[in-house]
Formats: C-alpha cells, sequence, structure tokens
C-alpha cells in the first residue's frame, strides 16, 4: 500500500481552492475518484495524478491560435476602410450593416 491517502481538505490546499469546490465539483461530477470512510472522504494520491494527466490531455492548443492570421483572412488590395475589406470580392463575404439601398 504504497499510494498516500489524501483528505479533500489536503487536495483544497494543493490546488488553492475550497473544499467545497473538491466535494460538489471534483468529485461530485466524477473527475476526482475518491472513496468514502464513515463521513468524510480519502482519495488517492494517484488518482490526483490521473486527473491531473487527464486535463492536460484535453487541453492540448488549438493550432490555428498560432498560426499567421493573413494566411486565414483574406485582404481587399484596394480597401479604404474596414467596410470595403468585407463588402471586395476578394473577401468572400458581405458584411451587411445599416438600412438596405
Amino acid at each position: 500500500m504504497d499510494d498516500e491517502i489524501l483528505t479533500v481538505e489536503e487536495v483544497a490546499e494543493r490546488f488553492n481552492v475550497s473544499a467545497q469546490t473538491i466535494r460538489e465539483s471534483w468529485i461530485a461530477s466524477g473527475k476526482l475518484k475518491a472513496g468514502r470512510i464513515g463521513r468524510r472522504y480519502a482519495i488517492r494520491a494517484s488518482d490526483v495524478e490521473a486527473m491531473l494527466d487527464e486535463a492536460v490531455e484535453r487541453q492540448t492548443p488549438n493550432k490555428d491560435l498560432f498560426s499567421d492570421p493573413g494566411e486565414r483572412l483574406a485582404r481587399a488590395e484596394n480597401a479604404d476602410t474596414p467596410a470595403d475589406v468585407w463588402n471586395s470580392e476578394d473577401a468572400g463575404g458581405e458584411l451587411i450593416h445599416g438600412t438596405p439601398d
């Protein structure tokens, strides 16, 4: 039995959140495994690590956020105002605002 057993309060302190968050959000939703011993929860340190590993895997950055915006947006060569960019054929779309002509 090598796995350290933690209390809700110990986990809350490590993550700088309230014990209520651990109980009502993490444990109740199944994000963090915990067993009950009497009226208290017992949490394995390995289950805390497993929860962290899963959270890191879900947080894979969106590669589009780091690409050059010029690659994603077409710009009209003859645009004098932002509205001209959208109204041009180069932009591929039309910004509709105000009243129709």
